[in-house]
């Protein structure tokens, strides 16, 4: 990637745990500080390592932004790798019980795809809701003893995590 290849409102990452969205680039651009640059670069930080940082806008010079960013990526790109981030930040912050429930699905699948679960994972598919990791808590009768569930996009994201944990998955 080149400094010329910068431009405003695409999106950019380190290709590690960051995302941000250019917003404006120019000789126009300062920084909040009135530090002057020869060219300046002003973004929205979409993802990053650091939690308090994401939504945060910040102002550096061209050439800081150009040796921070590896590549340029597309609002799909990014929103990929922003939710494959996420997935790999919740991972890690699973119970075991969590963990083994992903672990025992055992294959990658979509948001789509029905997941058969049984009356003794009752409690354990709440706290996964409540995590955000399943779309919808199952309904259990006396006399049903299965129903199936399906991941959310996150839940999709934390099972990829987790089954092939050295995986940075970048989108190409």
């Amino acid at each position: 990637m080149r400094s010329a290849q910068i431009q405003a409102g695409a999106f950019y990452t380190d290709e590690k745990m960051g995302v941000r969205q250019v917003l404006d680039v120019g000789e126009h651009v300062k920084a909040r500080d009135s530090v002057s640059y020869p060219v300046g670069v002003r973004y929205r930080v979409c993802s990053s390592s650091k939690a308090p940082e994401i939504g945060t806008e910040s102002t550096v010079a061209l050439a800081s932004f150009y040796n921070w960013g590896r590549r340029a990526l597309t609002a799909e790109q990014a929103k990929d790798f922003i939710l494959s981030v996420e997935g790999r930040k919740a991972a890690v912050r699973l119970t075991a019980p969590q963990r083994a429930f992903f672990q025992g699905i055992g294959e990658m699948v979509t948001p789509a795809t029905s997941i058969e679960c049984s009356r003794k994972e009752s409690r354990l598919l709440k706290a996964l809701h409540a995590k955000g990791f399943i779309a919808a808590v199952p309904e259990f009768s006396k006399t049903k003893e299965h129903c199936d569930i399906q991941l959310t996009g996150l839940g999709v994201a934390v099972l990829a995590a987790i089954l092939k944990p050295q995986a940075a998955e970048l989108p190409t």
